[in-house]
């Protein structure tokens, strides 16, 4: 029984960004995940073979090599992605109540992971939030790159709270942010291209 255990366990490829850094990671596809820090990726032997299957914790930026053949699949909790080959984000964090998929080239299907058929098809410059509460899948027809800062390093804040900047700070630099409440509620506007974190602080 331990044996069958071992053998089994050993057929799962697990690939984890350390706590504050990204990494980069090549499957044998071809394809290029680029995994924001503290995520992680898992998928069974004969990927790229007989499947292109994948399970995703955190987030991560993919950019999938063409395969008509074999659909790229990312399972991410209650909510899967089904491409052949194209470039998105999927922000699939545990504490956080929406699936959020966002698409820079080509399409990707968003489906609910239990009901397959309850799915949003989303195209270049379109976002999909899967509502883990609802129970819903939703199609926007726009992108907020600030979703990508963690990867771009490219911050637009226009008129946004500082609630909201401070969550996507952290999210970018992976450090421990607190707006004075005082403060909250106001706003800022402007815009950082790979800005070290203090500059961006100050």
């Amino acid at each position: 029984s331990l044996a069958f255990l071992g053998i089994k366990i050993t057929r799962i490829k697990t690939e984890k960004s350390p706590a504050a850094h990204l990494s980069m990671v090549t499957l044998p596809d071809g394809s290029l995940i680029t995994l924001n820090a503290g995520s992680k990726i898992a998928y069974k032997k004969g990927f790229g073979i007989t499947h292109r299957n994948i399970s995703l914790k955190g987030e991560a930026y993919f950019e999938v090599k063409e395969n008509r053949q074999l659909p790229f699949i990312v399972m991410a909790g209650e909510a899967g992605i089904r491409v052949t080959g194209t470039k998105f984000n999927v922000k699939a964090y545990n504490e956080n109540p929406i699936i959020k998929v966002t698409v820079t080239s080509g399409s990707v299907v968003l489906f609910e992971t239990i009901r397959p058929l309850k799915e949003a098809v989303l195209g270049a410059g379109e976002t999909g939030i899967y509502d883990r509460s609802a129970k819903t899948v939703t199609k926007l027809t726009l992108v907020d790159m600030n979703d990508m800062a963690w990867k771009t390093l490219i911050i637009d804040f226009q008129n946004t709270p500082l609630t909201e900047v401070a969550d996507i700070l952290m999210n970018t630099y992976h450090i421990p942010l607190e707006i004075d409440t005082v403060v909250k509620n106001c706003s800022v506007t402007v815009r950082f291209e790979n800005q070290p974190v203090d500059s961006v602080i100050n």
